[in-house]
């Protein structure tokens, strides 16, 4: 649950920043504690923002900035990072932070099974995930309010999904389930 209020408040920020001083990065994990993370800048979040922030390393305070930890997080997540003011290349240390959250990725698929807490997938063939494996397994929540219901064998289906594929038989995402939408 803190989770998915996590995701909600960062979702909520986006929204927002839109319009101030209010900035959004996608970066790795390199350090995470309760006190502290920090993180390696990969690109800006903004495709229209160009600026090449590579290797740019940020930290923040979780205690100070009242940004809440992302359960569950750890080194080497792909986190999208909110914070005030304009990263430049020369920047290091720490970043004025309002949230952070785990960066989601969409998975296109066709449905093949629906079961009470899970469902099995087959990725588009558009979609990269189809190059590593034919079928995948999306855990669900019982109580989430899916718009899935009432999907149907062979309905596409759009999956977010945050980390990577984790081996298995079959391979799991892990999907936000409550965002999962019927598409065709």
């Amino acid at each position: 649950m803190k989770r998915i209020s996590s995701i909600v408040f960062i979702v909520c920020l986006c929204l927002l920043s839109a319009c101030g001083d209010e900035y959004c990065v996608t970066g790795t994990i390199a350090e995470c504690s309760e006190e502290r993370v920090a993180v390696e800048v990969t690109r800006m979040t903004d495709v229209n923002d160009t600026t090449d922030v590579s290797g740019t390393r940020v930290t923040f305070p979780l205690s100070e900035t009242g940004v809440p930890p992302i359960d569950g997080a750890v080194v080497g997540d792909v986190v999208e990072v909110i914070y005030r003011g304009k990263l430049t290349p020369a920047d290091k240390g720490d970043l004025d932070a309002l949230g952070f959250n785990l960066a989601t990725k969409e998975l296109r698929a066709t449905l093949q099974a629906f079961e009470p807490d899970y469902l099995l997938v087959s990725p588009l063939e558009s979609d990269p995930l189809a190059q590593e494996t034919e079928v995948i397994k999306v855990q669900i929540d019982r109580d989430a309010p899916l718009k899935v219901r009432g999907a149907d064998k062979g309905d596409t289906l759009l999956i977010p999904y945050v980390r990577e594929l984790v081996p298995g038989s079959p391979p799991q995402v892990e999907a936000i389930d409550w965002m999962i939408e019927v598409i065709g």
